[in-house]
Protein backbone atom coordinates (compact mmCIF):
# COMPACT_ATOMS: atom_id res chain seq x y z
CA UNK A 1 0.00 0.00 0.00
CA UNK A 2 3.09 2.73 0.92
CA UNK A 3 4.66 1.80 -2.28
CA UNK A 4 1.33 2.79 -4.11
CA UNK A 5 0.63 5.67 -2.69
CA UNK A 6 4.54 6.65 -3.07
CA UNK A 7 4.14 6.00 -6.74
CA UNK A 8 1.30 8.19 -7.09
CA UNK A 9 2.80 11.05 -5.05
CA UNK A 10 5.76 10.97 -7.08
CA UNK A 11 3.47 11.03 -10.16
CA UNK A 12 1.71 13.94 -9.02
CA UNK A 13 4.97 15.89 -8.00
CA UNK A 14 6.33 15.14 -11.62
CA UNK A 15 3.17 16.59 -12.85
CA UNK A 16 3.47 19.70 -10.90
CA UNK A 17 0.60 19.65 -8.43
CA UNK A 18 2.41 20.63 -5.59
CA UNK A 19 4.81 23.99 -6.68
CA UNK A 20 8.30 23.87 -5.23
CA UNK A 21 8.66 25.72 -1.90
CA UNK A 22 5.02 25.81 -0.83
CA UNK A 23 3.75 23.50 1.74
CA UNK A 24 1.82 20.32 1.13
CA UNK A 25 -1.59 19.70 2.32
CA UNK A 26 -1.54 18.30 5.99
CA UNK A 27 -1.64 14.15 6.59
CA UNK A 28 -4.85 14.12 7.33
CA UNK A 29 -5.91 15.80 4.12
CA UNK A 30 -3.39 13.99 2.33
CA UNK A 31 -4.79 10.56 3.74
CA UNK A 32 -8.32 11.74 2.47
CA UNK A 33 -6.50 12.32 -0.99
CA UNK A 34 -4.86 9.13 -1.30
CA UNK A 35 -7.53 7.34 0.11
CA UNK A 36 -5.33 5.44 2.63
CA UNK A 37 -4.60 5.80 6.18
CA UNK A 38 -2.21 8.74 7.87
CA UNK A 39 -0.27 6.25 8.60
CA UNK A 40 0.44 5.14 5.31
CA UNK A 41 1.08 8.70 4.15
CA UNK A 42 3.49 9.44 6.93
CA UNK A 43 5.84 6.62 5.97
CA UNK A 44 5.04 7.91 2.31
CA UNK A 45 6.46 11.25 3.09
CA UNK A 46 8.85 9.40 4.91
CA UNK A 47 10.52 7.79 1.92
CA UNK A 48 10.33 10.64 -0.19
CA UNK A 49 11.90 12.74 2.01
CA UNK A 50 14.70 9.75 2.15
CA UNK A 51 15.04 10.54 -1.74
CA UNK A 52 14.82 14.06 -1.62
CA UNK A 53 11.93 15.05 -2.65
CA UNK A 54 10.36 16.53 0.22
CA UNK A 55 11.18 17.82 3.00
CA UNK A 56 9.50 18.11 6.25
CA UNK A 57 10.36 21.25 9.07
CA UNK A 58 9.41 20.72 12.58
CA UNK A 59 6.08 22.82 13.29
CA UNK A 60 5.57 24.14 9.72
CA UNK A 61 4.74 20.97 7.34
CA UNK A 62 6.02 19.14 4.44
CA UNK A 63 7.24 20.84 1.53
CA UNK A 64 8.58 19.99 -2.20
CA UNK A 65 11.73 20.44 -2.22
CA UNK A 66 14.13 21.70 -5.72
CA UNK A 67 14.94 18.16 -6.43
CA UNK A 68 11.37 17.08 -6.96
CA UNK A 69 11.39 18.78 -10.37
CA UNK A 70 13.35 18.02 -13.26
CA UNK A 71 16.05 20.47 -13.76
CA UNK A 72 16.16 22.71 -16.80
CA UNK A 73 18.33 20.74 -19.04
CA UNK A 74 20.15 20.84 -22.89
CA UNK A 75 18.94 17.82 -23.81
CA UNK A 76 20.60 15.81 -26.48
CA UNK A 77 18.52 13.15 -29.11
CA UNK A 78 20.67 10.52 -27.53
CA UNK A 79 19.54 7.60 -25.76
CA UNK A 80 22.31 5.15 -23.69
CA UNK A 81 22.16 1.73 -23.13
CA UNK A 82 23.19 -0.51 -21.24
CA UNK A 83 22.87 -4.08 -22.01
CA UNK A 84 23.51 -7.55 -22.07
CA UNK A 85 24.57 -9.94 -24.79
CA UNK A 86 21.99 -13.51 -25.71
CA UNK A 87 18.53 -11.24 -25.69
CA UNK A 88 18.73 -6.81 -25.49
CA UNK A 89 22.26 -6.22 -27.09
CA UNK A 90 21.21 -7.95 -30.18
CA UNK A 91 17.82 -6.57 -30.63
CA UNK A 92 18.87 -3.11 -30.23
CA UNK A 93 21.84 -3.55 -32.61
CA UNK A 94 18.90 -4.81 -35.06
CA UNK A 95 16.97 -2.00 -34.56
CA UNK A 96 19.38 0.69 -34.27
CA UNK A 97 18.87 2.01 -37.42
CA UNK A 98 15.73 2.51 -37.52
CA UNK A 99 15.70 5.09 -34.49
CA UNK A 100 18.31 6.76 -36.20
CA UNK A 101 16.02 7.27 -39.26
CA UNK A 102 13.78 8.79 -36.74
CA UNK A 103 16.92 10.78 -35.50
CA UNK A 104 17.82 9.21 -32.62
CA UNK A 105 21.41 8.30 -31.68
CA UNK A 106 21.79 5.02 -29.30
CA UNK A 107 24.99 4.56 -27.80
CA UNK A 108 25.55 1.11 -26.34
CA UNK A 109 27.26 -0.30 -23.85
CA UNK A 110 27.63 -4.43 -23.42
CA UNK A 111 27.55 -4.84 -19.69
CA UNK A 112 28.56 -8.91 -20.01
CA UNK A 113 31.87 -7.80 -20.83
CA UNK A 114 32.34 -6.53 -17.22
CA UNK A 115 30.29 -9.25 -15.71
CA UNK A 116 27.79 -5.94 -14.98
CA UNK A 117 30.37 -4.44 -12.49
CA UNK A 118 28.75 -1.63 -11.08
CA UNK A 119 31.63 0.63 -11.10
CA UNK A 120 31.76 0.02 -15.06
CA UNK A 121 28.08 0.73 -15.39
CA UNK A 122 28.31 4.03 -12.76
CA UNK A 123 30.81 5.44 -15.42
CA UNK A 124 29.41 4.64 -18.23
CA UNK A 125 25.65 6.27 -16.77
CA UNK A 126 28.17 9.78 -15.17
CA UNK A 127 29.38 9.93 -18.81
CA UNK A 128 25.30 9.91 -20.31
CA UNK A 129 24.79 12.56 -17.49
CA UNK A 130 27.68 15.01 -18.57
CA UNK A 131 27.17 14.75 -22.60
CA UNK A 132 23.35 15.45 -21.84
CA UNK A 133 21.64 11.94 -22.79
CA UNK A 134 18.20 12.14 -23.43
CA UNK A 135 17.37 8.97 -21.79
CA UNK A 136 19.45 5.00 -20.34
CA UNK A 137 17.86 2.23 -20.93
CA UNK A 138 19.52 -0.42 -18.95
CA UNK A 139 19.57 -3.80 -17.41
CA UNK A 140 20.93 -2.75 -14.00
CA UNK A 141 23.57 -4.71 -12.54
CA UNK A 142 22.13 -6.29 -9.50
CA UNK A 143 25.72 -6.74 -7.76
CA UNK A 144 26.45 -4.69 -5.12
CA UNK A 145 26.92 -1.74 -4.57
CA UNK A 146 23.54 -0.67 -6.31
CA UNK A 147 24.14 2.57 -8.59
CA UNK A 148 20.38 3.51 -7.49
CA UNK A 149 20.79 6.84 -5.94
CA UNK A 150 22.90 7.70 -9.56
CA UNK A 151 19.68 6.62 -10.87
CA UNK A 152 17.95 9.08 -8.69
CA UNK A 153 20.50 11.83 -9.63
CA UNK A 154 20.06 11.20 -13.62
CA UNK A 155 16.06 11.19 -13.04
CA UNK A 156 16.29 14.56 -11.25
CA UNK A 157 18.49 16.24 -13.52
CA UNK A 158 15.84 15.39 -15.86
CA UNK A 159 16.96 12.02 -18.09
CA UNK A 160 14.49 9.57 -18.13
CA UNK A 161 16.20 6.21 -16.87
CA UNK A 162 14.02 2.71 -17.77
CA UNK A 163 14.90 -0.38 -16.80
CA UNK A 164 14.94 -3.64 -18.49
CA UNK A 165 14.91 -5.70 -15.63
CA UNK A 166 14.60 -6.00 -11.98
CA UNK A 167 17.99 -5.37 -10.64
CA UNK A 168 16.42 -5.07 -6.72
CA UNK A 169 13.16 -7.03 -5.61
CA UNK A 170 11.35 -3.88 -5.11
CA UNK A 171 11.36 -1.68 -7.98
CA UNK A 172 8.17 0.05 -7.30
CA UNK A 173 8.81 3.83 -7.86
CA UNK A 174 11.24 2.98 -11.26
CA UNK A 175 10.62 3.05 -15.10
CA UNK A 176 10.91 0.14 -15.83
CA UNK A 177 9.80 -3.03 -18.18
CA UNK A 178 9.86 -6.07 -16.44
CA UNK A 179 9.93 -9.43 -17.67
CA UNK A 180 7.30 -11.54 -15.66
CA UNK A 181 10.04 -13.76 -14.00
CA UNK A 182 7.46 -14.85 -11.66
CA UNK A 183 5.33 -15.79 -14.59
CA UNK A 184 8.12 -17.50 -16.14
CA UNK A 185 8.44 -19.37 -13.23
CA UNK A 186 5.07 -20.75 -13.16
CA UNK A 187 5.36 -21.79 -16.66
CA UNK A 188 8.18 -23.91 -16.38
CA UNK A 189 5.78 -26.10 -14.05
CA UNK A 190 2.86 -25.98 -16.60
CA UNK A 191 4.97 -27.29 -18.76
CA UNK A 192 6.37 -30.26 -16.61
CA UNK A 193 2.76 -30.73 -15.76
CA UNK A 194 1.43 -30.75 -19.49
CA UNK A 195 4.35 -33.48 -20.20
CA UNK A 196 2.84 -35.47 -17.38
CA UNK A 197 5.29 -35.08 -15.46
CA UNK A 198 4.46 -35.26 -11.17
CA UNK A 199 7.65 -34.45 -9.28
CA UNK A 200 10.67 -32.09 -10.37
CA UNK A 201 14.30 -31.45 -9.32
CA UNK A 202 15.09 -27.70 -9.40
CA UNK A 203 18.88 -27.09 -10.55
CA UNK A 204 19.92 -23.39 -9.41
CA UNK A 205 22.95 -21.40 -8.86
CA UNK A 206 24.02 -20.90 -4.99
CA UNK A 207 24.19 -18.47 -3.53
CA UNK A 208 21.33 -16.23 -5.46
CA UNK A 209 22.44 -13.26 -6.39
CA UNK A 210 19.80 -11.92 -9.04
CA UNK A 211 16.50 -10.75 -8.47
CA UNK A 212 15.42 -12.44 -11.62
CA UNK A 213 16.18 -16.01 -10.21
CA UNK A 214 14.33 -15.17 -6.63
CA UNK A 215 11.15 -14.36 -8.67
CA UNK A 216 11.31 -17.65 -10.74
CA UNK A 217 11.65 -19.54 -7.86
CA UNK A 218 8.46 -17.69 -6.35
CA UNK A 219 6.34 -18.52 -9.50
CA UNK A 220 7.92 -22.03 -9.81
CA UNK A 221 6.43 -22.72 -5.82
CA UNK A 222 3.30 -21.42 -6.62
CA UNK A 223 2.26 -23.03 -9.46
CA UNK A 224 4.40 -26.46 -7.81
CA UNK A 225 1.13 -25.96 -5.49
CA UNK A 226 -0.95 -25.32 -7.31
CA UNK A 227 -0.65 -28.43 -9.27
CA UNK A 228 0.25 -30.63 -6.88
CA UNK A 229 3.66 -31.28 -8.48
CA UNK A 230 5.91 -32.47 -5.69
CA UNK A 231 9.30 -30.75 -5.56
CA UNK A 232 11.94 -33.67 -4.96
CA UNK A 233 15.47 -31.67 -4.39
CA UNK A 234 16.83 -28.43 -5.18
CA UNK A 235 20.35 -29.90 -6.59
CA UNK A 236 21.92 -26.20 -5.57
CA UNK A 237 25.30 -25.43 -7.58
CA UNK A 238 28.06 -23.20 -6.30
CA UNK A 239 29.21 -20.16 -8.02
CA UNK A 240 32.31 -20.14 -9.36
CA UNK A 241 34.60 -18.43 -12.05
CA UNK A 242 35.35 -21.46 -14.31
CA UNK A 243 33.01 -23.78 -16.43
CA UNK A 244 30.24 -25.51 -14.21
CA UNK A 245 32.27 -29.42 -13.44
CA UNK A 246 31.20 -32.39 -13.41
CA UNK A 247 32.21 -32.05 -9.34
CA UNK A 248 29.62 -29.81 -8.75
CA UNK A 249 27.17 -32.80 -9.58
CA UNK A 250 28.90 -35.55 -8.62
CA UNK A 251 27.87 -35.70 -5.03
CA UNK A 252 24.41 -35.97 -6.53
CA UNK A 253 24.76 -38.94 -8.41
CA UNK A 254 22.75 -41.11 -5.51
CA UNK A 255 20.21 -39.48 -5.60
CA UNK A 256 20.01 -39.30 -9.38
CA UNK A 257 20.52 -43.02 -9.95
CA UNK A 258 17.02 -43.48 -8.14
CA UNK A 259 14.90 -40.70 -9.39
CA UNK A 260 11.41 -41.97 -9.67
CA UNK A 261 8.89 -41.78 -13.13
CA UNK A 262 7.73 -38.51 -14.21
CA UNK A 263 10.44 -36.31 -12.84
CA UNK A 264 11.17 -33.18 -14.76
CA UNK A 265 14.71 -31.29 -14.47
CA UNK A 266 13.91 -27.61 -14.22
CA UNK A 267 17.42 -25.68 -14.29
CA UNK A 268 17.84 -21.98 -13.77
CA UNK A 269 19.57 -21.35 -16.45
CA UNK A 270 20.65 -22.83 -19.84
CA UNK A 271 24.79 -22.81 -18.76
CA UNK A 272 23.32 -25.18 -15.84
CA UNK A 273 21.02 -27.82 -17.82
CA UNK A 274 23.51 -28.09 -20.36
CA UNK A 275 26.21 -29.02 -17.29
CA UNK A 276 23.66 -31.47 -16.29
CA UNK A 277 23.16 -32.91 -19.78
CA UNK A 278 27.08 -33.59 -20.17
CA UNK A 279 27.37 -35.26 -16.51
CA UNK A 280 24.61 -37.40 -17.38
CA UNK A 281 26.23 -38.23 -20.38
CA UNK A 282 29.55 -38.93 -18.93
CA UNK A 283 28.42 -40.87 -15.87
CA UNK A 284 27.07 -43.41 -17.66
CA UNK A 285 23.31 -42.50 -16.25
CA UNK A 286 20.26 -44.45 -17.87
CA UNK A 287 17.19 -43.21 -19.10
CA UNK A 288 16.41 -39.72 -19.57
CA UNK A 289 14.33 -37.12 -17.34
CA UNK A 290 10.26 -37.46 -18.71
CA UNK A 291 11.14 -33.40 -19.65
CA UNK A 292 13.62 -31.00 -19.18
CA UNK A 293 13.37 -27.23 -19.25
CA UNK A 294 15.77 -23.90 -18.66
CA UNK A 295 13.74 -20.85 -16.34
CA UNK A 296 16.42 -18.05 -18.63
CA UNK A 297 16.72 -17.74 -22.21
CA UNK A 298 19.79 -15.17 -22.38
CA UNK A 299 22.51 -17.56 -23.24
CA UNK A 300 24.10 -18.70 -26.73
CA UNK A 301 23.20 -22.11 -25.43
CA UNK A 302 19.69 -21.73 -25.31
CA UNK A 303 18.90 -23.22 -28.83
CA UNK A 304 20.42 -26.67 -27.69
CA UNK A 305 17.72 -26.69 -24.89
CA UNK A 306 14.11 -26.49 -23.99
CA UNK A 307 13.58 -23.15 -22.21
CA UNK A 308 11.81 -20.30 -20.97
CA UNK A 309 12.11 -16.66 -22.49
CA UNK A 310 10.77 -13.03 -23.37
CA UNK A 311 10.47 -11.14 -26.77
CA UNK A 312 13.98 -8.72 -26.13
CA UNK A 313 12.47 -6.84 -29.65
CA UNK A 314 9.78 -6.03 -27.82
CA UNK A 315 11.79 -4.68 -25.03
CA UNK A 316 13.64 -2.78 -26.55
CA UNK A 317 10.45 -1.38 -28.89
CA UNK A 318 8.71 -0.66 -25.85
CA UNK A 319 11.74 0.97 -24.46
CA UNK A 320 11.99 3.54 -27.02
CA UNK A 321 8.59 4.32 -27.17
CA UNK A 322 9.38 5.32 -23.40
CA UNK A 323 12.32 7.20 -25.06
CA UNK A 324 10.58 9.68 -27.50
CA UNK A 325 7.33 9.88 -25.98
CA UNK A 326 7.78 13.49 -24.66
CA UNK A 327 4.28 13.26 -22.31
CA UNK A 328 5.73 10.66 -19.84
CA UNK A 329 8.03 12.27 -17.49
CA UNK A 330 11.55 11.43 -15.71
CA UNK A 331 10.34 11.53 -12.54
CA UNK A 332 6.39 9.43 -13.62
CA UNK A 333 6.56 6.10 -12.16
CA UNK A 334 6.06 3.95 -15.43
CA UNK A 335 5.88 0.19 -15.55
CA UNK A 336 4.96 -2.28 -18.10
CA UNK A 337 5.29 -6.08 -17.93
CA UNK A 338 6.48 -9.00 -20.74
CA UNK A 339 4.98 -12.23 -21.09
CA UNK A 340 7.02 -15.33 -20.79
CA UNK A 341 7.49 -17.80 -24.19
CA UNK A 342 8.07 -21.50 -24.37
CA UNK A 343 10.82 -22.54 -26.77
CA UNK A 344 11.10 -26.22 -27.09
CA UNK A 345 14.22 -27.44 -29.19
CA UNK A 346 12.95 -29.37 -32.72
CA UNK A 347 13.92 -32.76 -31.52
CA UNK A 348 11.79 -32.50 -28.34
CA UNK A 349 9.42 -35.03 -27.98
CA UNK A 350 7.00 -32.09 -26.20
CA UNK A 351 7.42 -30.12 -28.97
CA UNK A 352 6.26 -32.81 -31.52
CA UNK A 353 2.99 -32.81 -29.48
CA UNK A 354 2.59 -29.05 -29.96
CA UNK A 355 2.99 -27.79 -26.18
CA UNK A 356 3.26 -23.95 -26.21
CA UNK A 357 2.93 -21.36 -23.64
Amino acid sequence: MTGDICDALRSDIAAGKFPPGKRLPGFRELAGQYDCSRGTIENAVRILADEGLLRTVHGKGTFLTDAGTPLPRKVNRIAGAVLLRNGWLEAMEKLRDEYLKKGWFVSTYCSSEDLQNPAAEKQFLEHALAQNFAAVILVGTPLEPLNTELYRKMRRAGMKVLHLTHYKDDMSGEAAILPDYRMAGALACSAAAMRGCRNFVYVAPTPVLSPSTRWRQIGMTEMAGALKLNRLKDMLIPRHSGDIADADFAKFLPFLKKLPPGTAILADSCELLHAFHLFRNRAGLSGEPLFDLSLSGTSPLAPRVNHVSFDYEESIRLAMEYVMDNNLLPLSPFQKNLPPKLFLREDSDSSKKGLSQ
